[in-house]
């Protein structure tokens, strides 16, 4: 009697175990797939591509009366070299900066918002006018980018003196 009366003490405690360890292995995976979240980057392709084929930039300041063009193609190869091949996370309390079209065979191969401000630094590619890569902006192009800002700045301080 204590035989059978241990035996089914012990089934009942091996399945007791064996349960709470399978739902505690079913919710973990849904937990870790919730919290993880990629950020996309371009094709080492896509990127040749834009690298090898961009003929002029397109810059457009969204808060400040600014806008430019490059198409010297040492300079653009040089503003293509700002993209980082790391990927960035989008920083829901970053707004974007400019916007940036990499322009080349006739039409637009890339639109970018770039986001350089505060602690903000990193490109937002778009596809069909969704977000569709992300990639951090490189330190040379934080210069070059905070550079515009500071040359604008100087410039209205004169005209108000």
């Amino acid at each position: 009697m204590y035989k059978s009366l241990s035996l089914g003490l012990l089934l009942s405690l091996s399945f007791f175990i064996y349960s709470c360890g399978g739902s505690e292995k079913s919710e973990q995976p849904e937990t870790v797939e919730e919290n993880i979240h990629v950020a996309p980057g371009m094709s080492n392709d896509e990127f040749n591509h834009l690298l090898n084929n961009v003929t002029n930039i397109e810059y457009l300041f969204i808060d400040y009366p600014i806008s430019f063009s490059q198409s010297e193609l040492n300079a653009v190869r040089q503003a293509v070299m700002f993209i980082e091949h790391e990927t960035a996370f989008p920083d829901a309390n970053c707004d974007p900066t400019a916007m940036v079209i990499f322009m080349g065979e006739g039409e637009i191969l890339a639109e970018a918002n770039v986001y350089f401000l505060e602690d903000c630094a990193y490109f937002v590619f778009e596809k069909d006018r969704e977000p569709a890569y992300y990639h951090r902006l490189s330190q040379t192009g934080y210069q070059f980018y905070n550079q515009v800002l500071v040359n604008y700045f100087n410039q209205l301080q004169q005209q108000r003196q």
